[in-house]
C-alpha cells in the first residue's frame, strides 16, 4: 500500500467553517481554508439533493451566498457520490 501526505503550515483561525451573507441569506459553509493569501471555500455534501427539495434550495442558497462574499475565494462543491451531468447542470443553472 502506498500512501502520501502533505504538511501545510496553517495559522490558527485560518481553517474551519465560515458564515457568509448573500442573496441566499446568512449561511454556513463547511470548510474555509486560508493559506497565505490563497483562500478556498468548500461545501461538502453526500450527494446533490433532488431538484426542488428543501435540501436543494439550501444548497443553492449556500453556494449563492458564498459566491457573493468577496473574501471566500474559490467556491467548490464536493460530493461523495459522483453527480450525473444533468445534476451538475441543474445546480449551475440555479446558482447563476
Amino acid at each position: 500500500m502506498v500512501t502520501s501526505s502533505v504538511r501545510l503550515k496553517v495559522e490558527p483561525n485560518q481553517i474551519g467553517s465560515k458564515v457568509v451573507n448573500g442573496p441566499g441569506g446568512k449561511r454556513v459553509i463547511d470548510f474555509f481554508i486560508k493559506i497565505g493569501e490563497r483562500v478556498a471555500t468548500i461545501e461538502a455534501k453526500y450527494k446533490i439533493p433532488a431538484s426542488g427539495s428543501a435540501a436543494f434550495q439550501r444548497l443553492v442558497a449556500q453556494l449563492q451566498s458564498a459566491m457573493a462574499t468577496p473574501a471566500t475565494g474559490q467556491v467548490t462543491l464536493w460530493t461523495f457520490k459522483a453527480p450525473a451531468e444533468a445534476e451538475l447542470t441543474i445546480v449551475w443553472n440555479a446558482t447563476v
